[in-house]
């Protein structure tokens, strides 16, 4: 089973509003479209988490969407997107990341980010599920 697998099963057993909305995402029960964004949103914040791990006190264990512009971690946010630029893993790209993103997430997607939305979903999820 991959850590992805392993996250969706871990927001099966919490009760919560954001392991609901990943599981939505996931599943497709809301019609969005936005399977591959949760799964992408999941392995950036799974990485970005990992590197950071002494950080990942700085997120609140709230069921709300984490603000990472607003957080003590965006500075820490923006060097990891520079570190990572142009790399590709085998579970997303960093180009399609920044593509995806808007600006106040370190993107360049004008007009709303694509992966914005998931990736506040799953930066508190899955800094309870590496903790």
């Amino acid at each position: 089973m991959d850590k992805f697998d392993e996250f969706i099963d871990f927001c099966q057993k919490q009760d919560t509003f954001l392991a609901d909305e990943v599981l939505k995402m996931h599943y497709n029960t809301d019609n969005s479209n936005r399977s591959g964004h949760i799964r992408q949103a999941f392995y950036v914040a799974f990485h970005f988490l990992i590197e950071n791990r002494g950080e990942i006190d700085l997120i609140p264990q709230s069921d709300i969407p984490f603000e990472l512009k607003e957080s003590q971690l965006v500075r820490k946010w923006d060097d990891f997107l520079n570190e990572h630029d142009g790399l590709d893993y085998e579970e997303y790209s960093f180009d399609s990341l920044k593509k995806n993103l808007p600006p106040s997430l370190g993107g360049n997607r004008e007009g709303g980010g694509a992966w914005g939305y998931p990736l506040k979903v799953v930066f508190p999820l899955v800094a309870k599920f590496i903790d």
